[in-house]
């Protein structure tokens, strides 16, 4: 794998514990499809199983990613979250994909260290109903963070 590619999953990685994902890089050529392994630590106490793929490129990923992605999910337990993460975005195509997937996906745009988009579908938001992407104001300035929502209505910072 390309230099870039790995650090790019290392700056995922560092990018995603920030909002209590705790995974370890796999990456590699025999990564089977999955480039960070592990679990959503929610403050409710709640652990979903992760697998992310990590993709860097300069164009929008396809829906061949999707689908790869899709493939590996099945090998997985059930209630296995799969996460994509494209530094361009993703294709109209691979919306499709994602919005009719059975199985539970997330997309993330990651890049300069920050989270620009995250988002899950149906099955996803069922696994994990109450995250939504959302801004938050620290160290004096307003940044694109994953927020929770309590049983009590309450909102707080992943």
């Amino acid at each position: 794998m390309a230099v870039a590619g790995r650090l790019f999953e290392k700056k995922v990685l560092q990018v995603l514990q920030r909002v209590r994902f705790q995974l370890v890089q796999l990456g590699g050529a025999n990564d089977g499809g999955v480039d960070l392994r592990g679990v959503w630590a929610l403050p409710d106490n709640t652990s979903i199983p992760v697998i992310a793929q990590c993709k860097f490129t300069n164009t929008a990923c396809k829906p061949a990613v999707l689908r790869e992605l899709e493939g590996t999910l099945l090998r997985e337990r059930a209630g296995t979250l799969g996460l994509i993460v494209c530094a361009a975005g993703f294709t109209p195509k691979s919306r499709e994909v994602y919005i009719s997937s059975k199985l539970p996906l997330a997309l993330s745009t990651i890049a300069d260290n920050e989270i620009l988009t995250f988002e899950m579908n149906t099955p996803a938001a069922v696994l994990v109903p109450r995250v939504v992407l959302g801004r938050a104001f620290a160290a004096g300035t307003w940044r694109t963070t994953l927020l929770f929502a309590g049983p009590d209505g309450s909102t707080s910072v992943l």
